[in-house]
């Protein structure tokens, strides 16, 4: 088994993006033949990146979503899934965002599941909730959504509003 952890930071020290997984190695060799066989499979992991609420930086993040889904093993109607369903969150936080705001989205996964939590502070307290199409589609194509708004902070100038779905690797 192997870990390993990777982070980044800013000039302030905050942590602007991070990465750790736990890998598996498994070995056979299949004899009949010269063939061996190696496979190696990701059983859980996390990665998080923050990022201006700025229309520009959604394809990162369609993008950054793909890339760690793919290299853990989701099938590609997840991965397609997940990224739609990031997209809607991500763009919803990013239009009704208090200015300055920056996103935050966590991936966490296993053997068995990705969520999906993505953080920001909207100008609204319903920013969420008053997209009835995104709500819809958000439970049509993961297993579990909750949705989270905070009272207003003075000092962040808005609504903290989180926003978590999962989706199981199969069906």
């Amino acid at each position: 088994m192997t870990k390993f952890r990777q982070s980044g930071g800013s000039a302030d020290g905050r942590v602007t993006a991070h990465r750790s997984a736990t890998l598996h190695d498994r070995s056979a060799q299949v004899w009949g033949g010269d063939v061996m066989e190696r496979e190696r499979i990701t059983r859980s992991g996390e990665s998080g990146v923050r990022v201006p609420a700025d229309p520009g930086q959604l394809q990162m993040l369609r993008a950054l979503a793909e890339s760690i889904m793919m290299s853990a093993g989701f099938t590609g109607d997840v991965v397609t899934d997940v990224r739609i369903a990031l997209d809607e969150v991500a763009t919803t936080l990013t239009m009704s965002a208090a200015p300055g705001t920056t996103l935050e989205c966590e991936f966490h996964y296993d053997a068995e599941q990705i969520v999906v939590q993505i953080t920001g502070v909207t100008e609204t307290r319903n920013a969420m909730e008053d997209h009835a199409f995104g709500r819809h589609l958000l439970a049509a194509i993961t297993d579990s959504t909750q949705m989270s708004t905070d009272p207003f902070d003075d000092s962040r100038g808005g609504y903290p509003a989180t926003v978590r779905f999962s989706r199981r690797r199969l069906g």
